[in-house]
C-alpha cells in the first residue's frame, strides 16, 4: 500500500467511522453517566475530526481534478484522435469499485451487514 492508498483509508473509511464511535458516541456514553468532563473532552476532540473532514473533501476534489487534467492527452494528442477519455474515466471507477469489493470478504462483516 502505498502512501495515498493509506491516506484515503484512513481519512475516508477507518477515521470518520472511529471519530463517530469515540467522539460521539462515547461522548454521549459519558454524558449518561454524569461523567461531564469526559463529555466536553469528546466534543472538543470532534470538533478536530470536523476540521479533518471539512479539508479532507476539498483535498480528494483537487485530486479528481489532477485526474482530469490528463483529459487532452487521451482525446487531442493521440494520432488519429486517440481514445476518448470518458471510457478511460469509467473503466478506472470500475476498477477503484472492485477493487474496494475485494477488500473486505464475508468474515470481515458484522452480522446482519451485507456487502
Amino acid at each position: 500500500m502505498d502512501w495515498g492508498e493509506a491516506f484515503v483509508a484512513l481519512q475516508f473509511v477507518l477515521k470518520p467511522a472511529f471519530d463517530e464511535l469515540f467522539m460521539t458516541q462515547f461522548g454521549r456514553l459519558a454524558r449518561a453517566a454524569g461523567d461531564d468532563a469526559l463529555e466536553r473532552m469528546f466534543f472538543s476532540l470532534n470538533e478536530d475530526c470536523a476540521w479533518h473532514r471539512v479539508w479532507s473533501g476539498p483535498l480528494l476534489r483537487t485530486a479528481s481534478r489532477a485526474i482530469a487534467a490528463f483529459h487532452p492527452i487521451f482525446d487531442e494528442m493521440l494520432p488519429g484522435g486517440g481514445v476518448r477519455f470518458a471510457p478511460v474515466l469509467s473503466e478506472m471507477e470500475q476498477f477503484c469499485q472492485a477493487y474496494r469489493g475485494s477488500l473486505f470478504g464475508p468474515r470481515d462483516l458484522l452480522p446482519g451487514e451485507s456487502k
